[in-house]
């Protein structure tokens, strides 16, 4: 039998194989510099994903030369990535920062530097953790005085602002003025106001916020007055940033001075120190009162012929000035191996200072005379624990966890934040 003749048809001929075209990507940072080591990669649908690494800040990619459509993203060490959809329609050279627009050539925004970890996380600014002058500085092999913060250079402050966050601090204090404290081996350092320099200090102050610390910033060292008009010409100075954040959170507490009363300044030097700052910083910032050793009023004594409140320790604080103050910073005597940590003696600092805060809190404490402390009537005040036995700490004549147990027994009485602490000591 016999058939139509067949015959295999031929194959047919392979699909031309697309071509191909380059595109370069060009990657630069915000100052314009090359992003060296960065991985580009360029995903299509037909091809999937071409990865180069940028050489002088350039990669060098293949893509089919009739796509249109591809992600790019770039990715380098210290900055944001970039993940973005493109039309590369006609384009030959993609610039991720720099370029000048133009046939071929598509502009995209620099590389975005990664914002640092913040070291500190939000907190209430109200509630002070400070280690002012107690924590250990193993480079410079010397305890630390932030108030020296603005005169350090930047890898030192870096270092102090980690040893202050791996302590728990959520405060740092900021200086101005001060003599130097020689038998402390702390040096002097610059008035950065006299000299016309609060864009520096300014600096300082931003560079801990930046980190997530509330900054305490003195004016002054508090040795003598510096004159009326002083106080509002620093805080005038200082930054609104620094002051407040846009949604309306302090983030500083402004300090007149160190110990002003009974310290350099007068009573009337203090109030009006205070009516300056709060004119300066506004109704929604915080102030500090810092007074000398065991005191609490701000009052004088003998009275001064200048004092508003002619002695009265309850109206210093009940005045216009006094109500504008939002924390009391406490500075005990000094507290030496022998003294016991109980309150259980009239004459032991620790009952003081149990009786200066009971006087804040409203307690009504009965100290071991049976006397009961009076309820001075200042809620808004936040009574802080700042300074206990630094000075021996500077002096190498007491040890921090010295001053940790004392100021741990002393946090008891009611306190509400610390100079010289650890983060155990509040629970709010």
């Amino acid at each position: 039998m016999t058939g139509w003749p067949w015959t295999k048809p031929p194959k047919p001929p392979d699909p031309p194989a697309p071509s191909a075209r380059l595109i370069q990507v060009i990657v630069r940072d915000t100052i314009n510099a090359n992003v060296n080591g960065a991985r580009v990669t360029l995903t299509v649908p037909v091809m999937g994903t071409t990865i180069a690494t940028t050489t002088y800040g350039l990669a060098n990619l293949m893509i089919p030369s009739t796509l249109a459509d591809t992600q790019l993203g770039v990715y380098a060490e210290g900055f944001k990535d970039v993940d973005t959809h493109l039309v590369v329609s006609g384009i030959n050279q993609v610039w991720v920062g720099g370029g000048v627009p133009g046939t071929g050539i598509l502009c995209l925004p620099p590389m975005q530097p990664k914002s640092p970890p913040i070291l500190v996380q939000p907190h209430d600014p109200n509630i002070v953790r400070c280690n002012f002058g107690s924590l250990w500085d193993a480079t410079l092999g010397r305890w630390i005085f932030q108030g020296n913060y603005p005169s350090m250079d930047a890898d030192t402050r870096k270092r102090w602002r980690q040893i202050a966050a791996e302590a728990g601090d959520t405060h740092f204090q900021l200086n101005n003025p001060t003599t130097p404290y020689e038998d402390y081996h702390i040096p002097a350092y610059t008035n950065w106001l006299t000299i016309d320099d609060m864009a520096w200090w300014n600096y300082c102050a931003a560079e801990l916020i930046a980190d997530g610390f509330t900054v305490i910033g003195y004016a002054d060292s508090g040795d003598r007055y510096p004159g009326v008009g002083y106080h509002r010409r620093f805080f005038s100075a200082v930054d609104d940033a620094n002051l407040i954040a846009p949604d309306g959170t302090p983030r500083m507490i402004c300090v007149a001075g160190h110990e002003i009363v009974k310290g350099g300044y007068t009573t009337k030097q203090a109030y009006d120190s205070t009516l300056e700052i709060s004119a300066a910083i506004g109704p929604n910032g915080l102030i500090a009162m810092h007074t000398s050793d065991g005191r609490l009023s701000w009052s004088s004594h003998p009275v001064e012929p200048d004092d508003p409140f002619q002695g009265n320790e309850i109206a210093c604080w009940h005045s216009d000035a006094g109500r504008k103050i939002t924390h009391h910073f406490y500075q005990t005597n000094l507290v030496y191996d022998n003294d016991p940590l109980l309150d259980t003696s009239y004459d032991y600092v620790g009952a003081e200072a149990h009786a200066t805060c009971s006087r804040v809190i409203g307690d009504h404490w009965v100290d071991p005379h049976g006397n009961t402390s009076p309820d001075w009537g200042m809620p808004w005040v936040y009574p802080v624990l700042f300074e206990v036995n630094e000075e021996l700490i500077f002096k190498g004549q007491c040890t921090r966890e010295r001053a940790l147990q004392i100021a741990r027994a002393f946090m008891a009485y009611g306190f509400r934040g610390y100079g010289c602490g650890s983060p155990d000591m509040l629970t709010t």
